[in-house]
């Protein structure tokens, strides 16, 4: 009986590799929010290159926004699952939502409008893509 056992055993660990790689990939096998995002927000017909960083600290999430050279600290940065808010201060409110290597959303405030920033490993300048 306990060779008929161990056989099973050796069978179904033999076969959870191959199992596993059939079932599509879940958000938490990503980075998550953390890290560098690079891109563009989109305001009353104006496009301008912005970097998003991103860091947790234990459950206790901080950011910086960088639009024009100029760093700023960003506020009330919460997250949950892959959607992301936080405010920056006299400029508004961004939320947005992560989907694998995009970070893609809506600004409210006194100009609204939208970004859109892809993850960056490095700090590479942004190459502008044009209007």
């Amino acid at each position: 009986m306990q060779t008929k056992s161990f056989i099973f055993i050796a069978a179904a660990l033999l076969a959870a590799p191959v199992f596993a790689q059939s079932f599509p990939s879940t958000p938490d096998d990503d980075h998550g929010p953390a890290g560098l995002w690079m891109g563009f927000v989109q305001r009353g017909g104006n496009r301008s290159p912005a970097t998003v960083e991103l860091s947790d600290d234990h459950d206790k999430w901080a950011g910086s926004f960088v639009v024009g050279g100029v760093s700023t600290p960003v506020d009330n940065v919460r997250v949950s699952g892959n959607v992301v808010h936080f405010d920056l201060p006299g400029e508004g409110s961004f939320d947005g939502k992560i989907d694998g290597d995009t970070f893609a959303g809506s600004v409210s405030g006194r100009r609204k409008g939208s970004f859109e920033l892809t993850r960056r490993e490095t700090d590479n300048p942004i190459e502008d893509e044009g209007p």
